[in-house]
């Protein structure tokens, strides 16, 4: 059923890599109306077969998202090529402190945001107050999601509007155990790499990094979409209790060799509205030009700002592009 995928993207990838981004304006003219599912039955395949292989590789989530969110993955190989950083990712922000350290302030809610034509003023709440900050530009990296419930003045664009108003957001819930060993490593020879079921907690996976032997920690569930919104649902007591009846299935050492578990449920977190954005049909077309334009002397980034999304590479490079925006601008 993999190979069957493969073909059926095979002469889409090919157009994209013999003419880049013409290519891609090609392909998006043609499929960007299509969610997964619509494009797999244009393609003649029955529910039977489009059910195994949305199980098989853990798509299911995504059928009634955009097609071009998911070739877009394949195209640029994401899955394949994934890099990390030696130590954690963490590292990535933490080597900025000693440049922007003393300019960053915490725990500021930012509730309104004014630009005129001599700057911008964002206003923001904290326990003891709020608080106002100039600037000649703002780069505003807060989710859609949020940014709705924030006074922007004077009003946005009407496309500037809608896209915040609309931007779909996905779902995700993550469950870690600690255990006292390793035992899928030490047991069962896994390093690295995931399982993929058809249980509630979807796929387990397995870390690749760090010393073997010892404490591991096991992400034993990562559920996007319906699934990720189910768990949030349950007490985060719940969550692991269930999530340790779903593993034990696959891994039935794993209720002795628990120790403890945290979950994250992102649909739930007050400061991200939503694990990430991902397009409906046809949202691309009609909203990705609105999302990334400045509006006056604001820029926007993150990666919903981006086509990336989901990807830490996404927010880096709509970060690119507000610095190169702002410097076009500042040289006339």
């Amino acid at each position: 059923i993999g190979a069957r995928w493969e073909r059926e993207i095979a002469p889409l990838l090919q157009t994209i890599r013999d003419h880049g981004d013409l290519g891609w304006e090609e392909v998006a003219s043609q499929y960007d109306h299509y969610s997964l599912a619509e494009f797999l039955e244009s393609r003649g395949w029955s529910q039977g077969a489009i059910e195994l292989w949305g199980l098989l590789t853990h798509m299911e989530p995504f059928m009634n998202s955009a097609f071009l969110e998911v070739l877009r993955e394949e195209a640029g190989r994401w899955f394949t090529d994934v890099v990390t950083i030696p130590g954690g990712m963490d590292r990535l922000p933490r080597a900025f402190l000693a440049e922007v350290g003393t300019a960053i302030h915490y725990g500021m809610r930012v509730i309104a945001i004014h630009q005129s034509l001599e700057g911008v003023q964002v206003r923001c709440r904290t326990v003891a107050g709020e608080h106002t900050f100039t600037g000649d530009r703002a780069i505003i990296t807060i989710p859609f999601s949020l940014l709705r419930h924030i006074e922007i003045t004077p009003a946005l664009s009407r496309g500037k509007q809608r896209a915040i108003r609309t931007l779909y957001y996905d779902a995700a819930t993550k469950i870690f155990f600690q255990c006292r060993r390793r035992f899928w490593e030490e047991d069962e020879g896994i390093t690295g790499g995931g399982s993929v079921t058809d249980l509630p907690i979807r796929t387990i996976y397995y870390p690749s990094g760090g010393e073997p032997g010892g404490r591991g920690i096991l992400l034993a569930s990562y559920t996007w979409a319906e699934d990720a919104r189910r768990w949030g649902t349950l007490s985060p007591e719940e969550r692991l209790a269930q999530a340790i009846e779903n593993v034990e299935v696959i891994h039935p050492a794993v209720r002795r060799e628990f120790e403890l578990g945290a979950s994250k449920v992102w649909h739930q977190d007050e400061f991200a509205g939503g694990a990430y954005a991902l397009f409906e049909p046809g949202q691309q077309t009609h909203l990705y030009r609105h999302i990334i334009a400045p509006e006056g002397r604001l820029h926007f980034a993150g990666e919903h700002a981006s086509l990336a999304h989901g990807w830490i590479q996404g927010a880096v490079e709509s970060g690119l592009r507000c610095v190169a925006e702002i410097l076009d601008r500042a040289a006339g």
